[in-house]
């Protein structure tokens, strides 16, 4: 396309400097006494402008026949010409020119693209730029954004498009697909070497490729939830009523991260078509109690009935989370609490629904699309300090964060995010969401303390985490470790690891010095 329109714009321009010869050669030959007045290219330029202008000066005019002949080509000229220099203009404001211009002037802002101009890609947008001012959203449909908005670009271009317009010396750009059929957006797209690219989709391949991420929006949306709405000191027993993508999301994340004292128990009964949940977790049953509760274990009950077949045990609950993958039946669910069962009065009640109806709702995009949730950066950092931590204790021996395997890299991840849960413990606060450099610091320095007057505290806390988690994905005890048959000398009880492999565990708890 580029290459056929220089074509056009050189023979365009060649053909202008030919009629200007012919212009000059046929007017300087008529006789004196016709009063010729253009007889030279300077003249000749001059007149040619002033006629497809349509301004007609009358200074000059071609006075022999070959020359008004040209001459009327000029003025035929000039309606295209007109036309042109409209379009050129309208173009350069509404197509690469001004946001080329804008993003030559952005410097050293980090950049992001969003091929759409969805709703999810608004909400992060504004959660980034929220976060990160100085950032440049850029989409890639027109009018998808304010035009008077100076941190939002909007251009009808594709993402590969996009990326030319970007000055090499600029950071390397994010590009950030969302929607449905946000996979089948990236297929389309030769990723260059440098950009990172970020894909929603729901089944969350492995990659080994860095620069390539994949996120889902249930686990974006359970992310979210057990970040902002913690579980307190006084919720024991969770009912999750609805069982689809966001209910399985909601339970696996809980259960990794709600991990406290072994004196503070967590029983999660789950309704919903739970069918296949423990054929994917045939191991989980070393962690926790399966089917029945537990005095001194957290355990998971997975009912089979109507989620109202047990109107003792709605009684009894401390938490209910209405997260069916349907919000019109997460509505109605509601609904039928409030009238047939007197529920609301003690139990924290949470429903994934965009309709605020006296209680408290999650979900929404602009909860959902976070930079935390969908770019990990924040987690990332954490989790890479946590390696470095474990590489220096090992004399350098274990390998960087870029030569992880994905499932390290989430172990990792994993670790990082259950670090919240570790900072409410050591601070008695089970309703802290973000931590000040002061709070972090009397964390640490409980932590010393903890470590001094109970070492095995906090160690157990973190092995009975690094269990869960390895049993989660099916890992299983062995004396000797196999990590493609998935088996571990340290899936065992605490009390049955040796002090040196108890010592382990003050890794993760080590991280918070780092974070302050």
């Amino acid at each position: 396309m580029k290459k056929h329109r220089s074509i056009w714009i050189a023979g365009a321009v060649a053909v202008y400097f030919l009629l200007l010869c012919l212009l000059v050669a046929v007017e300087s030959a008529a006789p004196a006494e016709a009063g010729a007045t253009i007889t030279t290219m300077g003249q000749a330029i001059w007149y040619s402008l002033v006629t497809m202008t349509t301004v007609g000066y009358g200074d000059a005019a071609p006075v022999t026949g070959a020359g008004r002949v040209i001459g009327a080509l000029f003025l035929l000229l000039s309606a295209g010409a007109l036309t042109a220099m409209i379009s050129f203009g309208v173009s350069w404001f509404t197509g690469a020119g001004v946001p080329r211009f804008r993003i030559r002037r952005a410097g050293q802002r980090p950049i992001y693209i969003f091929p759409r101009a969805d709703g999810a890609a608004k909400a992060l947008s504004d959660n980034i730029l929220a976060e990160t001012p100085e950032a440049l959203c850029l989409f890639g449909e027109a009018g998808s954004v304010g035009a008077n908005d100076p941190s939002r670009i909007a251009m009808d271009m594709s993402p590969e498009e996009i990326l030319t317009l970007i000055p090499e010396e600029s950071p390397h750009p994010t590009v950030i697909f969302t929607g449905e059929d946000a996979e089948e957006q990236l297929t389309r797209m030769d990723v260059p070497a440098g950009v990172r690219v970020i894909c929603q989709t729901a089944r969350v391949p492995e990659n080994l490729n860095p620069e390539l991420q994949f996120f889902d929006r249930s686990g974006a949306c359970a992310c979210m939830y057990w970040q902002r709405y913690p579980l307190t000191a006084g919720e024991h027993r969770v009912l999750l009523v609805g069982f689809g993508s966001l209910g399985r999301e909601l339970l696996e994340q809980g259960l990794l991260t709600n991990i406290f004292s072994p004196v503070r128990v967590t029983e999660y009964h789950v309704f919903g078509d739970t069918g296949d949940f423990l054929l994917d977790h045939p191991h989980l049953g070393t962690s926790i109690s399966i089917g029945a509760p537990a005095a001194q274990r957290d355990s998971l009950i997975l009912h089979q009935q109507p989620w109202n077949s047990d109107e003792a045990l709605l009684l009894s609950a401390d938490r209910i989370i209405l997260c069916a993958d349907d919000e019109g039946e997460n509505t109605d669910i509601c609904r039928r609490l409030k009238i047939w069962f007197p529920v609301t009065a003690k139990v924290h009640l949470y429903c994934r629904s965009h309709l605020e109806d006296g209680l408290t709702v999650f979900g929404t995009d602009s909860e959902v699309f976070t930079p935390e949730a969908v770019l990990h950066a924040g987690l990332e950092r954490v989790a890479r300090q946590m390696n470095e931590n474990y590489r220096a204790a090992c004399g350098g021996n274990a390998p960087a964060w870029e030569e992880l395997s994905p499932f390290l890299r989430r172990s990792n991840m994993a670790s990082a995010n259950h670090l919240r849960t570790k900072l409410r413990y050591l601070l008695e606060d089970d309703t802290l969401t973000e931590f000040t450099p002061e709070q972090l610091r009397r964390a640490y320095e409980r932590f010393l303390e903890l470590r001094q007057t109970q070492p095995d505290l906090c160690r157990r806390i973190e092995h009975d985490r690094w269990v869960r988690f390895h049993a989660m994905y099916n890992w299983r005890y062995a004396p000797v470790r196999d990590n493609p048959r998935r088996l571990h000398p340290l899936m065992v009880p605490f009390d049955d690891l040796t002090l040196t492999d108890q010592a382990k565990d003050d890794y993760a708890w080590e991280l918070i010095h780092s974070l302050f």
